[in-house]
């Protein structure tokens, strides 16, 4: 077995409380190679399977993975050890990208209970309405600058400006929503753990979760297209 010592890898004092060891790591805190598999990225990163996640934590865990995962540390014993820890490296990007956003991390929870379906968002019927109106000043914005009718391209920016100060408030609510809603997934998770099967507080936690993040999907394209269409 191919292993490094290095103490800055080493896991917390055993207990409850203390952070869980990285997949890289064997019993002893060494780097261990000959591990295979694919881990889920809580477990790559030695992190409880939580959403309400220490982002310094998790950016501390991160350096110090890398740092004692360098290939040139590994490259006396040969290419194939280099090779192991390069795949180790990908792992721990990986879930560094994926736990590190908000966002990736809620779809990432759902992805691990098959929950993330891929039926298409339906948003209600009043943000229809106001999409309605939002495509309809965009295509006045578009034309009167092609018309070049500076007046009505001027009305039709402000409006579009409104719009867009509208969209980013409810996106705004969403994510207080979203971030309510994985504090309840984590309590559910928590329990569940202790109980040792999954309680159904955790199935609608996940629900609240999904829709949640369709919610926000939604509002992140309108909002691409409205940054896209202010730069034309």
């Amino acid at each position: 077995m191919t292993v490094l010592h290095d103490t800055t890898l080493q896991p917390g004092t055993p207990g409850p409380s203390a952070p869980l060891r990285p997949w890289v790591l064997d019993d002893r805190g060494h780097v261990d190679l000959e591990r295979t598999g694919t881990p889920d990225h809580f477990a790559v990163l030695g992190l409880p399977r939580r959403l309400g996640l220490d982002t310094d934590h998790l950016d501390v865990t991160f350096r110090s993975l890398v740092r004692g995962l360098h290939p040139d540390r590994f490259a006396v014993h040969g290419p194939a050890a280099v090779a192991r820890a390069q795949w180790h490296t990908s792992l721990v990007n990986d879930a560094y990208r994926t736990l590190r956003n908000f966002d990736r991390r809620v779809a990432y929870v759902l992805e691990l209970a098959g929950d993330l379906r891929e039926e298409r968002y339906q948003p209600p019927a009043e943000l229809l309405v106001h999409v309605f109106e939002l495509n309809e000043a965009i295509d006045a914005m578009q034309d009167a600058r092609d018309e070049g009718d500076a007046e009505a391209a001027a009305q039709a920016e402000r409006d579009v400006r409104e719009a867009t100060a509208t969209i980013r408030e409810s996106r705004a609510e969403v994510t207080a929503r979203l971030v309510a809603a994985a504090a309840d997934w984590d309590a559910a998770q928590a329990a569940s753990e202790q109980a040792g099967a999954e309680l159904p507080a955790l199935a609608q936690a996940r629900t609240a979760l999904r829709a949640g993040l369709g919610h926000a999907r939604y509002l992140d394209n309108l909002l691409t297209r409205l940054d896209f269409s202010a730069t034309q």
